[in-house]
């Protein structure tokens, strides 16, 4: 069965957050084991911005970002 990745989610992956938020993002990656995500055409968009402005405000670096889309790419 497939499922709809939610941005929120993915960027999880990236930047953290409170405990439930990690444990859900870690349940969701390891779905991919059993199953395809799918997401909206307006996904990549929106990593982007979050991405971009976590740059900005120097939360990530420009290194951890390019690994980060690499990784989302396999």
């Amino acid at each position: 069965m497939n499922f709809v990745l939610d941005n929120s989610v993915a960027m999880r992956w990236l930047l953290g957050g409170n405990a439930a938020e990690i444990t859900y993002a870690s349940r969701v990656l390891d779905a991919f084991e059993r199953a395809a995500a799918v997401v909206p055409t307006l996904w990549f968009l929106e990593v982007a911005n979050v991405i971009v402005k976590t740059e900005i405000k120097l939360v990530v670096t420009a290194a951890q970002s390019q690994q980060f889309i690499s990784t989302l790419g396999h």
